[in-house]
């Protein structure tokens, strides 16, 4: 609207989790080892410019001293995981973060399983540019998710309104901790949780958001303006012409 774009010309279609991703959670996986009042918290992506990581530092110093049953594993990379590991040294809390590169597939999708709640931050100057998708998988793995970060974004209303996790302002230290270790003790609201994200899960693969897309695309043709819209070589005509022949399994 800020644009001049009336809202009927627009079609929002949420991100959605790759195919490897999609289907029912399952077991469990591999992951650490349960712990009374213990907790894993696990940050399975990229941390760049879009991420305030400052909370969860804080966070894991408290809960060290504190809650030492709860554990943090981050695996990924991105611009500013050098910085967050030097500070995770710094800090002395080797012992309750655990720093991974990249994984492949199969052994993400087992880390994220392992999880009692994904995590997932966005800085508030990155509100309205950027959304954490690594939030979509965990769902989509019905994984609950703690979202630190601007309040009224999407994220923050879907777990609210599904009851498949929790909002928190971004860079807050002190209520992450205390958000983790009363989950922590909480069995009864972990499972709450989790049955929340499982209820959404299927909103969250890549059929749901492909199909999504496709219904947005055949309404656009089908509307009163498609006579107007340019004649497009179909995706096999792409390819043709690039040399590229049909795809195989």
């Amino acid at each position: 609207a800020a644009y001049g774009i009336a809202g009927e010309r627009l079609a929002v279609v949420p991100n959605w989790a790759d195919t490897w991703a999609d289907g029912p959670a399952g077991g469990r996986g591999e992951g650490r080892a349960p712990k009374p009042n213990g907790l894993h918290v696990v940050h399975a992506g990229s941390l760049g410019r879009a991420h305030d990581t400052s909370g969860v530092l804080e966070a894991a110093a408290r809960l060290a001293a504190e809650v030492p049953a709860i554990h943090f594993t981050f695996a990924g990379g991105g611009s500013a995981r050098h910085g967050f590991d030097e500070a995770v040294r710094a800090h002395g809390l080797a012992d309750t973060i655990t720093c991974h590169p990249w994984l492949e597939d199969a052994e993400l999708v087992r880390l994220i399983r392992s999880a009692d709640v994904a995590l997932a931050m966005l800085d508030r100057r990155a509100a309205g540019m950027a959304l954490p998708c690594k939030a979509h998988l965990a769902l989509a793995l019905e994984r609950p998710v703690l979202f630190c970060g601007p309040p009224g974004t999407g994220l923050a209303d879907l777990l609210r309104d599904a009851g498949a996790g929790l909002w928190l302002p971004s860079g807050d230290g002190q209520a992450l901790a205390a958000a983790l270790a009363r989950l922590a003790g909480d069995p009864g609201e972990r499972r709450r949780l989790a049955a929340g994200a499982a209820s959404i899960a299927a909103d969250h693969g890549r059929a749901a958001g492909v199909e999504r897309f496709a219904a947005a695309v055949r309404d656009t043709l089908a509307g009163p303006a498609a006579d107007a819209l340019p004649l497009l070589p179909t995706a096999p005509a792409i390819l043709a012409r690039r040399g590229i022949g049909p795809c195989r399994p």
